[in-house]
């Protein structure tokens, strides 16, 4: 058997698909909220925050001092008052978020400027030493450098070959690529 094939037959008229030809588009600035604006600026601060504080945690004299409850490069021992004092510092940044969408122009200017100021001048101030400067690469210091164990006289004449403690002195000469 053949299978049979219907052709069907629509009794309205083939449908046309309209042709729209594209023209350039002017595309407009538009004005953005100042409110926005200082909002966006804000959460930009906090992340830049979030940012240094983790990035800086990976480095090991930062994790040696966390584990020891100190804070790296600063004489701040990490104990209630200062995780109170920490909190308060990042809740600030944190309200003024929703602050600078929800007051009033003139209220809104006023405490953006007198907070943003104590901003700079703390970032400056502490931050300064802490934030910028757990980023950046520390300079070993003499007495960071592991010292070899040079033995004193009575260690060598403790040792029944004194060679041994002689060795102790001796620096390895590196191999010489040319040695033959």
């Amino acid at each position: 058997m053949k299978p049979r094939e219907f052709a069907v037959r629509s009794t309205q008229p083939e449908e046309q698909i309209p042709v729209t030809t594209t023209t350039t588009r002017q595309y407009q600035d538009t004005q953005v909220d100042v409110k926005l604006v200082l909002c966006a600026l804000w959460i930009a601060m906090l992340f830049v925050f979030a940012y240094v504080d983790i990035f800086a945690s990976l480095r090991a004299d930062v994790l040696k001092a966390a584990l020891d409850g100190k804070v790296a490069t600063t004489g701040f021992t990490v104990n209630q008052v200062f995780l109170t004092l920490t909190l308060i510092y990042i809740l600030l940044p944190t309200l003024m978020v929703v602050l600078s969408l929800l007051l009033k122009p003139r209220v809104n200017r006023i405490i953006n400027i007198v907070v943003s100021v104590l901003y700079i001048i703390t970032i400056i101030a502490v931050g300064h030493r802490r934030n910028v400067g757990l980023l950046l690469p520390r300079k070993r210091h003499r007495s960071d450098t592991p010292r070899r164990h040079r033995p004193n006289r009575l260690e060598m004449a403790a040792t029944p070959d004194r060679t041994q403690a002689a060795i102790g002195n001796q620096r390895a000469e590196p191999a010489s690529f040319w040695a033959e």
